[in-house]
């Protein structure tokens, strides 16, 4: 194939136990996510899969693979053993079989009991934020409002770091940190949605496209914890409507796309407007199972408070809380990565520009006055990086005593 299909029909899935170790693919291998209907080259025709790679991709779960049709032929042949693979190239250059030697009856083997492999558990947590997090609100010691106050903590402490980024590599390394801290909480907190995260957030790590979903996630998931919002349904809707709420467009003309927002016309925003509706009927038929809280927030990403937005000009108090946490962390990456006006920003920059659009209105445009100015007052506050984190880790440090407290008297 001189280029890659993009059309997912084109391409047959395959189980990744049926490759073999140390033997040449005699066809591609690609990666096909069917949600986005994108695909990515693999492994290319003639690659020998070593023992690194099992270790590597097999330890991950990566459970499934995909060829493209016209090379089924060659992944049948591939699968045969190589006594029958040998057989079928004979027969093919009209060559002599050879007379099979008399086999030896042997005692059949006993099959033992298959067992059930327990679940893989989550790597430990790198991230220092991340680790006391995940025990907090995993604690059954820790009292609710604590639990509050020490992930809200934590997570302003991460804000901060993104904050005092500064364009170039750091600024790479802080938004990496950050996004590694979401990562690492949603892989320890427990949902049916959380095989749907894990596939997205691998893709992204190796597909750009994907970058604004995982970033919106990623903003999404650290405001709300910043606010407080522990439960771990909540947490997990906010992460998935962050990397979910833009599907749709795979079922619009890209082109309209590339302009930045800001210098598109009117008729063109309009279309772009369809994306949401087309976003919800994809998930409506699909496996995935969205309840009404993940429903309203991919609805209501681009509502504004001022009753502008789409797709139902919602205003006011009207609009869900959640999801204005989510149409902001939309609106960050927006400006940050530069589709908003064709230069990208620090976070920094980026809330000022946000700052500018709510002081040049008599009426808030975008967000919920109360929401957004809690948001500027923590970032305005984060001048002194080092007492921000000194005070997330002594709250952290008050919940991990409470904890230690009850192991105690539990063991004496």
């Amino acid at each position: 194939m001189s280029s890659i299909s993009q059309s997912v029909e084109d391409y047959i899935k395959i189980d990744f136990e049926q490759l073999m170790i140390n033997k040449e693919i005699t066809f591609s291998l690609y990666i096909v996510f069917i949600m986005n209907n994108h695909v990515i080259l693999f492994k290319k025709n003639g690659s020998i899969l070593d023992e690194s790679f099992f270790k590597k991709y097999g330890k991950k779960k990566l459970i499934h693979l995909w060829i493209h049709h016209s090379e089924n032929e060659a992944f049948k042949k591939y699968l045969l053993p190589e006594e029958e693979e040998n057989k079928e190239e004979a027969v093919s250059k009209n060559e002599p079989l050879k007379e099979p030697q008399e086999a030896t009856l042997e005692p059949e083997p006993e099959i033992a009991e298959p067992s059930i492999p327990e679940p893989e558990e989550p790597p430990p947590p790198e991230i220092p934020e991340a680790a006391i997090t995940i025990e907090v609100l995993n604690s059954e010691e820790v009292p609710e409002e604590e639990k509050k106050e020490v992930t809200s903590e934590l997570a302003k402490s991460v804000l901060n770091k993104i904050m005092n980024e500064d364009q170039g590599e750091n600024e790479k390394e802080q938004r990496k940190y950050a996004k590694q801290f979401v990562k690492e909480i949603l892989e320890n907190i427990s949902s049916d949605m959380n095989h749907i995260i894990k596939e997205i957030w691998e893709m992204g790590e190796t597909d750009p496209e994907l970058e604004h979903a995982i970033n919106t996630s990623t903003y999404g998931v650290i405001f709300a914890l910043a606010f407080g919002k522990i439960e771990k349904e909540t947490i997990t809707n906010i992460a998935t409507a962050g990397l979910l709420h833009d599907i749709g467009v795979v079922k619009m003309n890209l082109d309209l796309f590339e302009p930045s927002m800001k210098d598109s016309d009117l008729q063109t925003k309009n279309k772009i407007t369809q994306h949401v509706t087309h976003t919800l009927e994809i998930l409506k038929n699909s496996p995935i199972k969205i309840d009404s809280a993940l429903e309203t927030m991919i609805l209501q990403h681009h509502e504004k408070f001022d009753g502008t937005g789409y797709p139902n000009q919602i205003q006011g108090f009207q609009l869900d809380d959640l999801a204005q946490l989510v149409n902001m962390a939309n609106l960050m990456d927006e400006i940050c990565s530069g589709y908003y006006d064709g230069t990208p920003k620090t976070i920094e920059e980026t809330f000022s520009i946000i700052d500018e659009m709510e002081k040049d209105r008599s009426f808030p445009e975008n967000f919920n006055p109360e929401i957004f100015s809690e948001v500027r007052r923590w970032t305005k506050n984060m001048a002194n990086e080092e007492e921000i984190e000194s005070a997330a880790i002594m709250v952290g440090k008050q919940a991990q005593d409470i904890i230690n407290k009850d192991l105690e008297e539990k063991a004496s």
